[in-house]
């Protein structure tokens, strides 16, 4: 068994809650982390390796809409 810690987000991507427990593999960790969170975004972490999201990465994320095309 490894100890898996999951982090329930906030809205802003901050954790508000932090639970760290063994589980048996990675995956039986995410399943934990879906039933907790609910609808709320939340990682599951081992040690310092992220191994779920469930938030796109920031640099994947759309923050404004695309610009509108040209007139023509």
């Amino acid at each position: 068994m490894e100890t898996f810690e999951i982090r329930i987000l906030s809205p802003a991507g901050l954790p508000l809650l932090l639970v760290e427990l063994p589980y048996m593999s990675a995956q039986a960790a995410v399943a934990a982390g879906r039933r907790m969170a609910k609808a709320r975004n939340f990682e599951v972490w081992n040690d310092t390796r992220c191994v779920f999201t469930s938030r796109a990465p920031r640099s994947l994320r759309i923050v404004d809409s695309p610009p509108d095309p040209p007139a023509a």
